[in-house]
């Protein structure tokens, strides 16, 4: 488990100034698997945080992706950006009845044919979850 020690320590490592806002929403990444958006972070934080701003929010996941804390996923251009604290390599899921998404781990990464440089690889699948299967064959 992340205690609020080891993120305070780990971002003042990385040479992130380790303010109160940021410590949260790192923990929020950290404690929240679920590929969430700035908003989702903003408003299950902001009852805590009442002075936080959502400017902060996306300022804060900004300064954790180009530092290699959280991957910037493109899941719905209509949604936006969602924040992935799982730096390692892995497919997403996208269940199109719930929108949940699933980390799927990859037994081995797609190889680019030579000259090219992959500075990003998102592989995702679409379709139903196991979740959602059931209560469509339980409804039926």
């Amino acid at each position: 488990m992340t205690t609020t020690a080891n993120i305070h320590d780990i971002l003042a490592k990385a040479g992130i100034k380790p303010t109160a806002q940021r410590i949260a929403v790192t923990r929020y990444l950290t404690d929240h698997i679920t590929h969430p958006c700035v908003d989702e972070i903003y408003s299950h934080l902001l009852e805590d945080y009442p002075t936080l701003s959502r400017t902060t929010v996306y300022n804060t996941v900004k300064v954790l992706h180009e530092h290699g804390f959280v991957n910037a996923i493109d899941i719905d251009p209509a949604e936006g950006q969602r924040y992935d604290i799982n730096t390692e390599p892995h497919a997403h899921f996208i269940c199109t009845s719930c929108s949940g998404i699933t980390d799927i781990p990859l037994s081995q990464l797609p190889q680019l044919p030579p000259g090219y440089e992959a500075d990003e690889i998102q592989v995702s699948y679409r379709g139903i979850c196991p979740n959602c299967r059931k209560k469509e064959t339980t409804t039926i």
